[in-house]
């Protein structure tokens, strides 16, 4: 139903029930649903900068969207569009020192 190539690790609905984001583990992909249908309809997708999609989350306001993800060596939290234009990212290494 949600069309990834790869297992779904994460899936978030915005605060007032309209939209799902769903973000799979190994493909980078992440894509935006419309849910207010009887069956969900595909709005869009992107791909995140790393492979690894372990989470995803929309804005109170449902504008952005908040994912983490990661790659072997490192984390990345993206704040992107819904369109996927990462507007500010954060990137923490699994070992540090």
């Amino acid at each position: 139903v949600l069309k990834h190539e790869k297992p779904v690790a994460s899936v978030a609905f915005s605060s007032d029930g309209r939209l799902m984001a769903s973000g799979s583990y190994g493909d980078s992909l992440i894509r935006i649903w419309r849910t207010d249908e009887q069956h969900p309809k595909e709005l869009g997708s992107f791909r995140a900068p790393r492979p690894n999609v372990r989470q995803v989350r929309f804005t109170p306001d449902g504008t952005k969207l908040i994912a983490l993800v990661k790659n072997r060596d490192d984390d990345e939290i993206i704040f992107a569009t819904l369109q996927g234009a990462v507007q500010k990212s954060w990137k923490f290494p699994h070992h540090l020192g």
